[in-house]
């Protein structure tokens, strides 16, 4: 890669951008965090103070934003019964499918959804119950469960550092991410706290058991054969 922390590349010399931007990188690369090296990049734009990162939080409108998922996708999934024709398209209608959508890309496998009897392997069916626990996950600023689980738990201590570095160096008012809401209107505690389930001593906002099965028990299976998780990250 090109990019060295703060203003500078590998080779020593001044960013272009090092005058509209700073850079922090997470990288981590060791035998017991896994074969997968990680790397992150966060930028700090200085004029608006504004962090950029890819995957390091997240926040779900609650509102589909039909101007970038069609419609017909929405639709598509509004039924709770697959195998039939589309939804008709209301409001409510798009919700359902919008909910659906965001915790099947969250979870994999959410709690209130199953494999259909009827149709193919992909379609699921959804019980009572999915349009609250979507609504309690939206608009909350938080580290996506697949890269809190199989990510982020292989070294907590490298995260927080990377997490510190950021808050101690950019004073940002707002945080623009890869996926969904963008900018968030987070400082950098709010920021911060989100990593709270890395910390030793810090109880986190829990995500749902039920819905954090498959990716809980996909890490213990890692775990167990050579990818164990570190220890959480100690108080300064």
């Amino acid at each position: 890669g090109i990019l060295d922390e703060g203003e500078t590349l590998v080779d020593g010399t001044k960013a272009p951008w090092a005058n509209e931007l700073d850079c922090a990188i997470l990288a981590y690369d060791n035998k017991e965090a896994g074969a997968v090296p990680i790397v992150e990049a966060a930028f700090f734009h200085k004029q608006s103070k504004s962090l950029i990162v890819t995957d390091a939080v997240e926040r779900i409108q609650r509102q589909p934003p039909t101007d970038i998922v069609r419609t017909d996708l929405l639709l598509g999934l509004a039924p709770d019964i697959p195998g039939g024709p589309p939804a008709e398209d209301t409001p409510e209608n798009r919700l359902r499918g919008w909910a659906k959508m965001c915790l099947l890309v969250q979870f994999f496998q959410p709690s209130k959804s199953s494999p259909s009897k009827e149709g193919s392997t992909f379609e699921l069916e959804w019980r009572d119950g999915y349009l609250e626990d979507f609504d309690n996950l939206a608009e909350t600023t938080f580290v996506a469960p697949i890269v809190r689980y199989l990510v982020y738990s292989k070294n907590p201590s490298a995260v927080i550092d990377w997490v510190d570095r950021i808050t101690t160096r950019y004073d940002f008012e707002q945080v623009i991410p890869a996926h969904y809401t963008a900018p968030i209107p987070i400082n950098r505690e709010e920021f911060s706290r989100c990593f709270d389930f890395l910390r030793e001593g810090k109880t986190p906002p829990p995500l749902p058991d039920a819905d954090t099965k498959l990716l809980r028990d996909g890490n213990e299976f890692l775990s167990k054969n050579g990818q164990p998780d570190l220890p959480l990250a100690r108080s300064a």
